[in-house]
């Protein structure tokens, strides 16, 4: 992306003295084609065990359509309106005609979550002012993973966080859809916390569909017990059945176990295989002597029953199956301790990335390989690195390290995940002139995982260099401008309409579609932020306006300052792909957060974007 040709350092260090020369500002801070969007599908490939979700309500086609607008984005997204018979959008698919779940609703005032204000939740008022269904339906339909890992963590807060459920959903369907998105989101702990949280008496029909995948993919498979009668009376999926023999065992009826399983054999309900494991469950559960061996068939898919059920019996699932998963299950894999480490590990990258694992977790589970391996087999590892990198005698050694480290990926996800795994170690080299060539790589690290203050501190010793004429700080002033300017939420880098256009003329640099799209984004983030106006910014840096149905919903919640709502909707603007996300969207996205008062939350999500997009 940038030359080391004279020349070129030469035009950084005349840009870094126009930087310098130039007045801060004061940030403006809150203080608080593709396919239409599809319902998800289910968590694994289709299977009786991992039952997909019902088909939504049909949404409401926006009056008029946005002929300007790729078609299948969030902007086919409108609130819903009351359906024939008077069912909210998003209830439907909870209520079956010919069948209702005769129980009391659980008290909707009360709230169901794992997260408060004091335990790093957010407050109560959460979901104030927002249309239940509408919400209910947008996380229905929400793709996962985020384009944003930090996007992703500010989602997990919100669907934990114990808070009145919005007004018009039924308080059992909206644990489910929480839970459900938790699930695609990899976060299985978050999933399984909601759903044994959720009262017996408020379960309904979409619940008892979701509480097993969580406790499944948990590897939990005695907290499905009390759910087990009520399952068999409300539904046909063989799970219940299956699931009531292992019970029975857990009780010490292992007779009845047999028996059970003798029943589904003989109907055929349930495949050969998942029988097999259900009866290995109950034989290890009873102490039974029956042997029941079990070996996982070649052309056998993965799906929430079988995984869960393998890991709790000790059945290996075969390598090649974990190791091709959805995103989603990486997430519960990697949590799994019945699982081999170094299955664990590869899922770790993709966890971590998504935002599933912290990079600090990462860090233990590398840890716990290189305790089992000897000098040379670790040297010859990218923990080997990643150990030279916290204790080589030497900081040039470390840096050395954390190069090397850094270009062991193969894959963008692999370099994401491996710089996110360093960042500690990153930010224990110290601050010094002798460094700053490394400073852009290093604060990349540290913004990943949210540290502002470690890539401040490097980006105001290039600031200082340079005005005292050190001609290295020039490079690095201009790589680590952008990227700090909008994680930092409190003022203290300078920015100016002159001072975009001058980084954007003499830093970007490479082929033209991927700089006009790295100007763009950069210049959404600076925009949503509030740190400039759009009109103070070169026009090749404004993305096209795009009006339709949800930035439309994006603008309201804004004017009415529904913090769940919008960090909702900021994750859906965002997608799957960090690559693919529209500028606009995030300009969008960004704006919304800051409104309600979530300024680092927006800021770090700009920053990562903006790295993920090569800045």
């Amino acid at each position: 992306m940038t030359s080391s040709r004279p020349s070129r350092r030469a035009a950084c260090l005349v840009a870094a003295t126009l930087l310098l020369a130039s007045p801060a500002g004061v940030a403006q801070e809150s203080e608080s084609g593709q396919a239409p969007v599809a319902p998800p599908k289910s968590l694994l490939p289709a299977g009786k065990f991992a039952p997909a979700p019902a088909e939504p309500a049909p949404e409401v086609a926006p009056a008029t359509p946005d002929a300007g607008a790729a078609p299948g984005g969030p902007e086919t997204l409108l609130p819903g309106e009351t359906l024939p018979g008077g069912t909210p959008p998003g209830e439907a698919s909870s209520r079956s005609p010919a069948l209702r779940l005769q129980v009391p609703a659980a008290d909707p005032t009360a709230g169901v979550g794992w997260l408060t204000l004091q335990t790093g939740g957010y407050a109560p008022t959460l979901w104030s002012g927002s249309s239940g269904p509408f919400v209910n339906t947008v996380l229905r339909r929400m793709p996962a993973p985020t384009a944003s890992r930090w996007a992703h963590i500010s989602l997990r807060k919100a669907l934990l966080t114990q808070a009145p459920t919005p007004a018009g959903v039924v308080p059992g369907n909206f644990i489910a859809e929480r839970a459900h998105l938790l699930l695609r989101m990899g976060e299985v702990e978050g999933a399984k916390a909601l759903v044994d949280r959720a009262p017996l008496t408020g379960y309904t029909k979409r619940l008892f569909e979701v509480a097993p995948q969580a406790h499944l993919a948990a590897g939990d498979v005695a907290s499905l017990c009390p759910l087990t009668q009520t399952g068999i009376s409300i539904s046909g999926d063989p799970l219940w059945p299956l699931m009531s023999a292992v019970c029975a065992a857990l009780q010490g009826d292992d007779a009845g176990a047999a028996l059970i399983l003798d029943r589904e054999r003989e109907n055929r309900s349930a495949q050969p295989f998942e029988i097999r494991l259900a009866d290995r469950v109950a034989a290890a559960i009873s102490g039974s002597n029956r042997a029941v061996s079990v070996n996982w068939p070649e052309a056998a898919r993965l799906t929430t029953f079988r995984l869960g059920m393998a890991s709790v019996s000790g059945v290996d699932v075969p390598r090649q199956r974990l190791e091709n998963a959805n995103p989603a299950v990486k997430g519960w894999v990697v949590r799994n301790p019945n699982l081999p480490l170094a299955t664990r590990l590869h899922a770790a990258r993709t966890a971590v990335v998504t935002g599933a694992l912290s990079s600090r977790e990462m860090v233990n589970l590398l840890s716990l390989q290189a305790v089992s391996l000897d000098p040379t087999a670790l040297a010859a590892l990218p923990v080997g690195e990643l150990r030279q990198a916290y204790a080589a005698p030497t900081h040039e050694a470390r840096i050395t390290a954390l190069r090397n480290l850094w270009a062991e990926g193969k894959t963008r996800e692999d370099r994401l995940a491996y710089q996110l795994a360093s960042a500690h170690a990153a930010a224990q080299v110290p601050v010094k002139a002798a460094y700053l060539d490394a400073a852009p790589a290093l604060a990349r690290a540290m913004l990943l995982a949210g540290d502002v203050d470690g890539a401040l501190a490097w980006y105001k010793l290039a600031r200082a260099e340079a005005k005292g004429g050190n001609a290295r700080a020039g490079r690095p002033l201009m790589a680590l401008w952008p990227l700090v300017a909008t994680a930092e939420a409190h003022g203290r880098v300078p920015r100016s309409g002159a001072l975009f256009a001058l980084w954007a003329k003499n830093w970007l640099d490479g082929d033209s579609d991927v700089v006009d799209r790295q100007q763009q984004l950069a210049g959404a983030a600076f925009a949503g932020l509030g740190l400039l106006d759009h009109t103070d910014l070169p026009s090749a840096a404004v993305p096209e306006a795009i009006d339709n149905a949800f930035t439309r919903q994006l603008q309201a919640v804004i004017a009415q300052r529904r913090k769940g709502e919008a960090i909702v909707l900021a994750s859906l603007g965002l997608g799957r792909d960090a690559a693919t996300v529209k500028p606009a969207y995030v300009r969008q996205a960004l704006q919304a957060l800051c409104a309600v008062g979530l300024r680092r939350e927006a800021g770090l999500i700009a920053a990562e974007l903006l790295i993920r997009n090569g800045v």
